[in-house]
């Protein structure tokens, strides 16, 4: 803006504050600034015509209105703009930072929620490793290392690192620190930042978590420290399922491994059969047995006790091993001794029952008596079988008025057939002739081994002609030889007969009288010898010459 009617030097000044630099020196200054600029360039334009003009005329106090107001003018409405401006700016700025913090933000939920996710493993290493790939992958962490602490020892070694560990005896004086005191441990001295926070279950540290990154702030700790929430829940419920699984480990070893019978009932079907228990009812598969009624595996004799039990168990009464005929897959009874024990299940009450066999212990019985009474050798009763019968047999005639006798049996030169042919061969000619003594025998008759090669023979009721005839039938059995291996032998025998009552009232003295007639026999060489007293005084010289005969 020129102004030609005033004095030059004035008009230059006046052009040098002209509007450009006041609008440029307003909008540096801003609103407040540019208040003070058009207020001071009113001033100054004022005064510098008070310094050239004494006095001003209209045109003048006109010209220099028209200038000051409107460099005012604008610079308030440069102000006006810049203010605008500035609040324009600082709302872009406070969006983009809200669009960051919220672009964070989106990432850490995304990652708590992956990390719950991946939180639902029973496997700690498993769970470790899927945690460290989605640590590593979030921005503003760069390295990510897990240790896990391995029974039993407690030692902590790495279950997964990305990338590759570095700095290892660095990160592991963190780790042992952090596992030590149970508390987080932060490195800033030097970059990467490092974290270590412990992870516990059962008040216990079972890991360690590491991560690094650039600059760590405490808003990255407060997510790390999430995250080992997280994991402390799941490595808890991790070791509670191993524990279980243990115990369950250890229970079913002990069922699979018992030597009786374990079998689960729920009062209407079978829920369970250890391998014992199928083996000894002949099935290979548990869903064979499995929601079967328990009557398929019961004898019916059985079944109207067993209910009864089963009513009472279930009651509540203690219930003791009984009895009871099982059934086996082939159809076969099974002895078995059975016990039942309640049960409280959450679903429900359940009967366990221990179920032993006792059929092998009654045969290992039986077998046990039959030895105890009978000859291994020959089968024969052996001398106490024959006592017990002879003693009944005595008392029973004493009420019948019956006659039994006794007949003794010795083979001649026996012990010649032992020193030659060995003992095998002897016993098996003990064995033949017992056979051959048997076929001679009447119903009620029983034959007996005292031991090495004499045999008893009990009548049950013989006057002494039915007793010398028996006694020769059983004489005859020598008439044939005996084929031992290679060997045809002629054997003899030597018998003795006392009868009852004649010959003794009791059973010793009975034994006694045979005894003595069967080496009369022998010393005779007769076959058959009857007791006789007279032959019999002199018990003592009767004592030696028995000892010399059985020397024979």
């Amino acid at each position: 803006m020129a102004f030609p009617h005033l004095h030059p030097r004035l008009g230059d000044l006046l052009m040098v504050l002209s509007l450009p630099a006041l609008l440029l020196l307003s909008w540096a200054l801003g609103l407040g600034g540019a208040i003070l600029v058009g207020l001071l360039n009113i001033g100054v334009q004022v005064g510098l015509l008070a310094w050239v003009h004494a006095s001003w005329d209209q045109e003048l106090l006109e010209a220099v209105g028209l200038v000051t107001g409107s460099g005012l003018v604008a610079c308030l409405a440069i102000g006006l703009f810049r203010l605008q401006f500035d609040r324009r700016l600082v709302a872009e700025n406070a969006l983009v930072g809200s669009q960051a913090q919220t672009g964070r933000q989106a990432l850490e939920l995304v990652l708590l929620s992956r990390v719950r996710d991946a939180a639902s493993s029973l496997e700690p290493s498993a769970l470790m490793g899927q945690v460290v790939k989605l640590l590593a992958a979030y921005p503003r962490f760069r390295t990510v290392t897990s240790y896990l602490s391995q029974p039993p020892s407690g030692q902590l070694n790495p279950v997964g690192s990305e990338p590759a560990v570095e700095e290892v005896s660095t990160e592991l004086e963190m780790v042992t620190r952090a596992a030590r005191m149970g508390q987080t441990v932060v490195e800033r001295e030097k970059l990467p930042e490092r974290v270590a926070v412990p992870l516990l279950a059962r008040s216990s540290v079972k890991g360690v978590l590491l991560v690094g990154g650039a600059t760590l702030d405490e808003r990255d700790l407060a997510l790390i420290e999430q995250v080992a929430v997280q994991l402390n829940l799941s490595l808890d419920r991790a070791q509670v399922y191993e524990d279980l699984r243990q115990q369950e480990l250890l229970y079913r070893t002990l069922l699979e491994t018992l030597p009786n019978s374990i079998a689960l009932y729920d009062g209407s079907k079978l829920l369970y059969v250890n391998p014992i228990g199928l083996a000894s009812m002949g099935y290979e598969r548990l869903e064979e047995v499995v929601g079967q009624p328990i009557t398929q595996f019961i004898h019916p004799d059985s079944l109207p006790r067993v209910a009864e039990r089963i009513a009472r168990i279930l009651a509540g009464e203690h219930d003791g091993f009984e009895e009871v005929k099982a059934l086996h897959k082939s159809g076969a009874v099974l002895e078995v001794e059975a016990q039942g024990v309640l049960v409280e299940m959450p679903t429900g009450k359940q009967i366990m029952m221990t179920v032993r066999d006792v059929g092998e212990r009654k045969s290992q019985q039986a077998r046990i008596e039959y030895l105890a009474y009978h000859d291994p050798l020959t089968d024969l009763p052996n001398r106490r079988k024959l006592w017990e019968e002879a003693e009944s047999l005595l008392v029973s005639d004493r009420r019948k008025h019956d006659t039994p006798a006794l007949i003794y049996l010795d083979l001649d030169n026996f012990k010649m057939v032992n020193d030659t042919l060995g003992h095998g061969a002897g016993d098996d000619l003990l064995h033949q002739v017992a056979g051959r003594i048997k076929t001679e025998l009447r119903q009620g008759d029983i034959l007996a081994r005292l031991g090495g090669d004499e045999f008893a023979v009990l009548l049950s009721s013989a006057d002494r002609a039915t007793a010398q005839v028996a006694a020769r039938r059983i004489l005859s059995v020598f008439n044939a030889p005996f084929i031992v291996g290679d060997h045809s032998l002629h054997v003899l025998g030597s018998l003795g007969v006392a009868l009852y009552p004649e010959h003794g009232e009791t059973l010793n003295e009975l034994a006694r009288a045979a005894d003595v007639a069967m080496y009369q026999a022998k010393q005779g060489k007769i076959g058959v010898a009857v007791y006789d007293p007279e032959q019999d005084r002199n018990s003592l010289e009767r004592l030696q010459l028995v000892q010399e005969l059985r020397q024979t």
